[in-house]
């Protein structure tokens, strides 16, 4: 059999105008003209019955009358056809020779606009962009060619049931999932495959091969919460992420009706009484007398996990000697605690006493006591103090 290629679109019996032989007899076989079939009965495209699922009345090829560099994803061409009514935009049609698979977009004159773009990306299947294609290749209307949105994807396989039943509330369901990658089997071939760890079984999820988070590590994660209502399941906010918190600090959880919430700062506190120090016999006119306690052998055992703790202190006083007023005052790491003179005046009596909690940070232990004296007065008087505690907050 002969026939014309690329004759154009009228020719003359025995021969064609391009000169090719052709005779009544040459027929085509299993396929027929596209320059001889009907249009298109389809609906419009991207619509319910549309041209894209559309099959033609009857399978046919055609050729084109132009040549054309195939096109990247984000491009198109343009190929002259005989007679353009028999196509709709939508379409697919493919060149017998090189495979090449390309959608029609616009349709102007006898000339098909076409992309070579499947999703988002380039059809898989078709060749680098650049590829030319002659003048006088044959094509067919195709099918969409397989195709996804990843476009790493060399199939396709799509389920779809308008009616799909779902199981009954009782069963115990695995679901399944698209592979995309395995370190254990870098040859897999983007299977469906069976999840796996994870069941569904009476509407709860069932998660048998978790990782276990430990504590350490829990400024990396949040609890997974379900709405009690429309059943949303969301991530919980930690604790230590509430903005009205302030780091470095303890605090109580409190129950209430329908909410739990943070109260505090709070302390947890150790009973010990014990005296730290007594001081020798000292002269008020002395200008200063500090002194160093070490606390950190009294917190040895305790949970102390913040970078200071809390020794509630018993201070003691005495000033007596000397018929002239004079007095002493007392701190501790910085805080005034009392004053104290050797007769009653402004409410301060020869003996004094106070219960205060001091802040001691763990860096040092340090719990220092100074005392100033009225140092005005030669051989003013005498003076001296205890310390104790009566327990540590930590």
């Amino acid at each position: 059999m002969s026939y014309c290629t690329n004759c154009g679109c009228n020719y003359t019996t025995p021969t064609c105008e391009c000169g090719c032989a052709h005779t009544d007899n040459d027929k085509e076989y299993l396929l027929v003209s596209a320059t001889s079939s009907e249009p298109a009965l389809c609906g419009t495209p991207g619509e319910e019955g549309g041209t894209e699922d559309c099959d033609k009345q009857e399978p046919m090829f055609d050729v084109s009358l132009s040549s054309f560099l195939l096109p990247n994803e984000e491009s198109s061409t343009t190929i002259e056809v005989c007679n353009a009514s028999v196509y709709a935009v939508g379409m697919w049609i493919q060149f017998i020779a090189s495979g090449i698979t390309l959608q029609i977009t616009n349709i102007t004159g006898n000339y098909l606009t076409v992309v070579n773009k499947c999703d988002i990306d380039v059809v898989p299947t078709n060749p680098g962009a650049g590829y030319a294609v002659s003048t006088g290749s044959t094509f067919i209307v195709a099918d969409k060619p397989p195709c996804d949105e990843d476009s790493d994807e060399s199939d396709e396989i799509e389920i779809c049931r308008p009616n799909l039943e779902t199981c009954s509330a009782t069963a115990t369901v695995q679901p399944v999932g698209n592979i995309i990658s395995d370190t254990e089997d870098l040859g897999v071939n983007k299977c469906i495959r069976k999840i796996f760890g994870f069941l569904m079984r009476s509407g709860t999820p069932i998660f048998n091969s978790l990782q276990m988070v430990y504590l350490a590590d829990l400024a990396n994660y949040r609890r997974l919460v379900k709405h009690k209502t429309n059943h949303e399941v969301k991530q919980l906010q930690n604790y230590c992420e509430d903005a009205s918190l302030v780091a470095g600090q303890q605090y109580v959880l409190a129950v209430q009706t329908g909410q739990e919430t943070l109260k505090g700062p709070t302390y947890i506190l150790g009973f010990a009484y014990k005296e730290l120090y007594q001081s020798a016999e000292l002269d008020v006119y002395t200008v200063e007398h500090t002194y160093d306690i070490d606390m950190e052998p009294e917190v040895t055992g305790l949970a102390v996990t913040l970078d200071h703790y809390y020794v509630m202190c018993r201070l003691d006083v005495h000033v007596y000697g000397n018929t002239r007023v004079v007095e002493v005052a007392c701190e501790l790491n910085g805080v005034p605690a009392l004053k104290c003179a050797n007769v009653e005046k402004d409410g301060m009596h020869s003996w004094n006493s106070i219960a205060i909690p001091i802040k001691v940070m763990t860096s040092d232990h340090k719990l220092t006591i100074s005392v100033t004296g009225d140092d005005s007065v030669v051989s003013a008087g005498h003076y001296t103090y205890t310390v104790s505690m009566d327990g540590i907050y930590y």
